[in-house]
Order: structure tokens, then C-alpha cells, then sequence
């Protein structure tokens, strides 16, 4: 964008002096002659040149483009839910005590997970997170494999999150519900690309722990991770 607008003033710096070169050689010649029209001509083109250059400035400054709105700690929730709305992902706002707000947003492709400000010690910072359930015949089936099968099971979804460098709380044996999450910094590198890449990388690694639950706890589930609504955080 910034570029454009450089092209721009160089565009018409360049056509303006073109433009300048006629009177100039007209006035240089007249006074080569000595006419008696060569100081009110000049007068004029110096009046000329000066709204020319006032005219340029004005055009120059619409030309700028919009002042990007730097996040901070008052105008984040906002400008998170404008950039939810912008990519229109499904919000459901669900506020908690231990929050300055929370949203459940829903992405196009059904992982529901929550967006927010947390109070206390991370509080600048945006927290996604995603809430797995796991089911009372799931838990059974798992004891069935025995701890040592399902704690490699566990480090092969602890792999999987490292690689998408996604956190994870309670992934322990015996498992339970448990969840994955990204916080994001509060700073001038916030951007509404910023926070959906980050849902992105939130949702590819729940994907993730799907397929790895899909081949070792549940093979004939095509649907293995049902999502709990996501608890304080």
C-alpha cells in the first residue's frame, strides 16, 4: 500500500515538472528579450507553483492510507470481535468472572474453541482455547489398553501438540476431559491475520489429536473428539 502511494507522488512530481518546463522556457526568453512581461509573468507562475505544491500536498495526504489501530489492553475485545465478525466465524458470547470477556467461536469447520481475555497473571494476553470430552466408555476402553499403552498414546499427542506449538493441560493418565490452547501477546503485532492464524494452528491441532485417538483408542469412531463447553480458564 505504501508503495502504491510513493508511485504515486513520484508519478506526479514527475508530470509536474514536465508541466514546468513550458513557462520556463517562456519566461526565459522573454527575458533573453527583455519584455516588460517577464516579472508579471513570473509573479504569476510563482503564485502558480505555489497552489500546485498545496493542491499536491492535500492529494498526497488522501492518498495515505488508513492509520492501523494498534491493540492494547482497552481497545482489544473490540477489535477481536470485529475481527471475528470480519471473517465471520460463529461467536457466542459467554463471559466469566475470570475474564474480561470470553467468546465461544465456532470455525467453518465445527471445532469450537474460546477467545478471550483472562484475568490475573495473563492478562495481557488473548487465550484460545478448546475443551475435548471424553466419554465414560472411552475412559474404559483406555484402562482396558493399560497405562503403559495409553501413556504412549498421550506422548504421541503431547508430540503432535509440540509440533503444532500448542499447550495442553490434563493430558495425564488415568485421562479425562482435557484441553489445548495458544495464548496470544497483547502488543502492536496483533493483527486480525494474527489471531486467526492462531485459531487456524489451534484448530489443525485438534485435527491432530483426532487422528491419533482415531487409530489407537476408538478406530470404528468417525467422530472421536466430542467437544465440552470450555470451562474457566
Amino acid at each position: 500500500m505504501f508503495k502504491k502511494w510513493i508511485e504515486g507522488i513520484l508519478q506526479g512530481a514527475l508530470a509536474t515538472i514536465l508541466l514546468a518546463l513550458v513557462p520556463l522556457a517562456v519566461v526565459t526568453y522573454l527575458a533573453r528579450i527583455r519584455s516588460e512581461w517577464t516579472t508579471p509573468i513570473l509573479l504569476g507562475l510563482s503564485a502558480g507553483a505555489l497552489v500546485s505544491v498545496i493542491v499536491a500536498a492535500v492529494n498526497a495526504t488522501r492518498r495515505l492510507p488508513p492509520q492501523r489501530v494498534v491493540p492494547d489492553l482497552e481497545n482489544v475485545e473490540s477489535l477481536v470481535r470485529l475481527w471475528l465478525n470480519n471473517f465471520r466465524i460463529g461467536v457466542k458470547n459467554d463471559p466469566i468472572p475470570e475474564t474480561y470477556f470470553r467468546v465461544t467461536a465456532t470455525m467453518d469447520g465445527g471445532a469450537r474453541m474460546i477467545v478471550g481475555r483472562p484475568r490475573g497473571e495473563f492478562n495481557e494476553y488473548i487465550l484460545i482455547r478448546s475443551d475435548i470430552a471424553v466419554t465414560p466408555d472411552e475412559i474404559r476402553v483406555m484402562e482396558a489398553l493399560g497405562e503403559e499403552k495409553v501413556n504412549r498414546i498421550l506422548l504421541e499427542i503431547k508430540l503432535e501438540l509440540a509440533r503444532a506449538k500448542v499447550g495442553y493441560g490434563n493430558l495425564v493418565f488415568p485421562v479425562t476431559n482435557f484441553y489445548i490452547f495458544k495464548r496470544v501477546p497483547i502488543n502492536e503485532h496483533l493483527s486480525e491475520d494474527a489471531l486467526i492464524a492462531k485459531m487456524e494452528e489451534v484448530e489443525a491441532a485438534l485435527l491432530a489429536v483426532a487422528a491419533v485417538y482415531l487409530m489407537h483408542v476408538n478406530p470404528g469412531d468417525a467422530s472421536p473428539l466430542r467437544q465440552i463447553a470450555p470451562s474457566a480458564s
